[in-house]
């Protein structure tokens, strides 16, 4: 098992202002350099109830990833799950995060939001978005980039996903706003 290249330095609760009203985020910031400044963008669609998969899930990417991750408590809108995205767009580079290296993730139902917030970004041609990740609730993890879908297996997110990192090292170290195929993903 190899070292993330950092680890969480600080979080925050945040509340952003929604459609439909407040949306809570949780905001991680790596404790060292990772992947570069400004740090690489996950916005996590999780369950409102935050579980410590979900929170062992977004440490990793932090800290694997050197990235600035957003785990949105997602309440089951997609609109407000748009809201967090949107915002994370605008905001992002104020919280030294490249708003040109933003990925999606989600994991088990909010996987299948996260899918249908990549379509809505590529229908709208905004925001940029350099993937999706999807864990399923078998733990079976996809991630497709501009490169097409790739199966990484089976992911326990109660430990650190280094097959996962390593796929998302390459493809953010590599691309910078480069767009995804969203059909290479189903939701």
């Amino acid at each position: 098992m190899h070292s993330p290249l950092t680890s969480v330095g600080r979080s925050a609760d945040l509340r952003l202002r929604g459609r439909g009203g407040p949306v809570r985020v949780r905001v991680r910031w790596p404790a060292g350099p990772g992947l570069g400044s400004p740090a690489p963008v996950v916005v996590v669609l999780a369950d409102p109830d935050a579980t410590a998969a979900d929170d062992a899930f977004c440490d990793a990417l932090c800290a694997g990833l050197g990235a600035l991750v957003l785990h949105v408590f997602w309440d089951g809108s997609l609109e407000r799950a748009a809201d967090a995205l949107d915002w994370a767009a605008d905001h992002v580079a104020e919280l030294d995060g490249d708003p040109h290296r933003i990925l999606v993730a989600g994991r088990d139902q909010a996987a299948v939001a996260a899918s249908a917030l990549t379509r809505r970004a590529d229908d709208h041609g905004w925001p940029p978005l350099v993937g999706l990740v999807r864990v399923t609730g078998t733990g079976e993890c996809t991630f497709s980039d501009h490169a097409g879908a790739r199966v990484i297996g089976a992911v326990d997110a109660t430990r650190y996903p280094e097959q996962l990192i390593e796929v998302l090292r390459g493809s953010l170290a590599s691309t910078r706003g480069e767009r995804h195929d969203p059909d290479t993903c189903t939701g």
